[in-house]
């Protein structure tokens, strides 16, 4: 098992924040969705879109997921920023369905677990972190 640190720099994660919206909505929602769940990113790729939408489309304040190494149920309120995130990147799917993954990739079906650390270790690197790292916003 590898261990990681977590960034524990607001500015730090600001500055990711700020360098994934620029590159890709998808990947700045899945930041800002795991900083302020908490969620593995083995949840963050299962989930649907319905998983975060009501059935007008709508973001839903509250989310409750099954956690899948635990299987515990997880229940938390999505903030503003998740909300403005996920809205936002979610326009630029008006097709998606509630069954289609939420974070979908460019190949069809969901995101890789491998792609995601790629892309958050990109980020990480881009802004000028050099450990190894996890995410913790405490």
């Amino acid at each position: 098992m590898e261990f990681v640190e977590p960034i524990r720099d607001r500015r730090q994660l600001e500055a990711m924040k700020k360098y994934l919206r620029g590159t890709s909505l998808r990947d700045h929602a899945l930041f800002v969705l795991g900083i302020n769940s908490g969620l593995r990113v083995s949840d963050l790729l299962n989930l649907r879109v319905g998983d975060v939408t009501d059935s007008k489309g709508r973001i839903k304040e509250r989310m409750v997921v099954t956690e899948q190494k635990t299987g515990k149920r997880k229940s938390f309120a999505v903030g503003a920023s998740v909300t403005k995130a996920i809205a936002e990147y979610l326009a630029t799917r008006p097709d998606a369905k509630a069954t289609d993954p939420l974070f979908e990739s460019r190949k069809g079906g969901p995101l890789k677990r491998a792609r995601a650390w790629e892309i958050l270790n990109g980020a990480a690197r881009a802004v000028g972190i050099k450990d190894r790292i996890g995410v913790c916003v405490k």
